[in-house]
């Protein structure tokens, strides 16, 4: 099992995610399972965070910038000035709230402090955490022992389980997690659900209960211009089955602008009917789209 950091440096495993929604899968005759493979670090980034109502960080536009960033997502370290660059933001009042989400970041471990230091052996940039620093340190490469530098700046990476989870769609998941959690009622989601029935097989991005109101939800980050646009089809149609046979209103979300959703795509939604939860929805509020809102 992956292991977390969490704050006051004890290390915790991620716990199996809960799979509080199956039954009603069940009641429609499918077969049902959260795949644990995706959803551990799903659930790994909001226990991190302490939870869907303490994760308000992320609709930060800097933040989104870092979250985005495709070295960040390879585990890239980056002093202070270089985070400042990579989120975009200048010297001014939006440096100012940035540094506040940086803050609270470093201290539930999301963002994780250390230092960068040159192996004098074999050159080999080490990253080192505050926690596991001493004296002297090896070389992740030669695995030299050498004595730390006198002086050395902080620099900031991402926790593993946020760099896991971000590269596998994170992102748009849970943050339509959060809007429909916005609500006020009663709320249950699980990510990452197969639902099998017939020999199909449907992935379920999001599905979430909030009162007596089911949603099924089909996520995209972005989208890319090599995609299978028949697979997608597909997959919709499918996601759509099943909203249909247990209930649930069934939505499209998506970490894009509206205008920038492709024409293709665009067709498939509205012929499938599915409420569009674009950027401007997830990030700001935007038009309640849903029925029951």
């Amino acid at each position: 099992m992956a292991e977390l950091d969490f704050p006051g440096g004890l290390p915790r495993a991620i716990t199996p995610p809960d799979e509080p929604l199956n039954d009603v899968l069940h009641a429609a005759g499918y077969t049902a399972a959260v795949e644990w493979g995706k959803a551990r670090f799903y659930r790994g980034m909001v226990e991190l965070a302490g939870g869907l109502a303490h994760m308000g960080f992320l609709r930060s536009q800097a933040l989104l910038n870092l979250f985005s960033d495709a070295n960040a997502r390879t585990g890239a370290a980056y002093t202070l000035g270089e985070l400042f660059g990579v989120m975009k933001v200048g010297k001014s009042a939006a440096r100012s709230a940035a540094v506040e989400h940086l803050y609270g970041l470093s201290d539930k471990r999301i963002l994780m402090r250390g230092y960068v230091v040159p192996c004098p052996v074999c050159k080999l940039d080490n990253w080192i955490s505050v926690s596991k620093i001493n004296e002297r340190v090896a070389c992740s490469g030669c695995l030299a022992a050498f004595q730390m530098p006198l002086q050395v700046h902080f620099s900031y990476k991402l926790n593993q389980v946020y760099l896991e989870g971000l590269v596998q769609g994170a992102l748009t998941v849970l943050l339509t997690a959060m809007h429909l959690y916005d609500g006020g009622a009663p709320f249950t989601w699980q990510a990452c659900t197969v639902a099998e029935k017939g020999g199909g097989r449907t992935e379920i991005d999001l599905l979430c209960k909030r009162g007596d109101a089911l949603v099924v939800v089909e996520c995209k980050d972005n989208f890319n211009a090599g995609s299978d646009a028949a697979a997608f089809e597909e997959q919709v149609r499918r996601a759509k089955q099943v909203s249909r046979e247990i209930g649930a209103e069934f939505a499209f979300a998506t970490l894009q602008p509206a205008a920038s959703i492709p024409a293709a795509v665009q067709s498939v939604i509205d012929a499938v009917g599915a409420s569009v939860l674009d950027r401007d929805v997830l990030l700001h509020g935007g038009v309640k789209t849903l029925p029951y809102e």
